[in-house]
């Protein structure tokens, strides 16, 4: 699924999910932890207070590290 997700999109689109990857990852570590998150999301989102952070985790983090490498975001933002 990452390879196939990684060449539907164009290198603006990459480069667009590239800028918005390092606004949510605030430490600058190169994952997006829960409370990274949570942060966007409230940044973003006025209807935030009701969802579920660790589902939203669990299913973008495919590879169970806890958190959301550029990988799995390229993946979950182009629905593949």
């Amino acid at each position: 699924m990452t390879y196939i997700a990684s060449q539907l999109i164009s290198n603006k689109e990459k480069s667009q999910l590239e800028k918005a990857f390092r606004e949510i990852d605030m430490d600058g570590d190169g994952v997006i932890g829960k409370e990274e998150l949570m942060e966007a999301y409230e940044n973003h989102y006025t209807n935030h207070h009701n969802l579920d952070y660790n589902k939203i985790l669990s299913f973008v983090d495919t590879n169970n590290s806890g958190k959301i490498d550029f990988t799995e975001f390229i993946v979950a933002a182009t629905g593949e």
